[in-house]
């Protein structure tokens, strides 16, 4: 067990304690925050925050892409574009 933990908790690709947290039903189950009530106080809190009301806002304001075509491609990944036309490509 690890002994020692950074004063701010981030996961690969930049995922912050929220998207991480907000994320828990999915992956443990619906039951999860009877499970773990003080991280459901933990999450309540955050998203009471203004600017975490702020944030979440932005998903009824704009309409987001889902779907990973070739622009999105281009967008996520701009360092294969160098790639195309080799051999063994993305």
């Amino acid at each position: 067990m690890q002994s020692y933990y950074p004063e701010r908790f981030e996961r690969d690709m930049g995922t912050s304690e929220t998207e991480w947290l907000t994320a828990l039903p999915r992956a443990l189950g619906d039951d999860v925050w009877e499970q773990l009530p003080n991280v459901k106080r933990l999450v309540d809190s955050i998203d009471t925050r203004p600017a975490a009301q702020r944030a979440l806002a932005l998903k009824d304001r704009y309409t987001f892409k889902t779907e990973l075509d070739d622009v999105a491609r281009r967008a996520m990944f701009p360092q294969n574009e160098k790639f195309k036309g080799t051999r063994g490509s993305v």
